[in-house]
């Protein structure tokens, strides 16, 4: 029952940010053209200047782990929901809080390690 969950969350966070990065950038790109008349050559040609392959990596890992933590959160505070449907919402506050300072703390240690 919770082996799919989460491994779900560890697989299919990493998915989603690699589409976050593509259309973030194809966004990025429409604004500029739109906004500051920036063609599109020069656009990826200053990306080009920024742009680490690195920065995708380090993304793809946070993502990773970040899904597998809110995953676990959930799961866990999920399976011990007692009374109804008040305990199901406590249970919820309560995973959501977890989540949260599961990402801020594993965060801090991912950029130590990573950066």
């Amino acid at each position: 029952l919770l082996t799919p969950r989460i491994l779900a969350g560890f697989l299919m966070t990493p998915v989603l940010i690699v589409f976050t990065f593509f259309f973030a950038t194809i966004s990025a790109q429409v604004l500029a053209w739109a906004a500051f008349d920036l063609n599109p050559h020069t656009f990826y040609n200053s990306m080009r200047l920024m742009f680490k392959s690195r920065d995708i990596v380090i993304g793809i890992v946070k993502g990773f782990v970040f899904g597998g933590g809110i995953a676990l959160a959930g799961c866990y505070y999920g399976y011990l929901t007692r009374g109804g449907a008040i305990g199901v919402g406590e249970a919820t506050k309560k995973a959501v809080v977890a989540a949260s300072i599961l990402i801020l703390v594993t965060n801090v240690i991912l950029n130590l390690i990573l950066m």
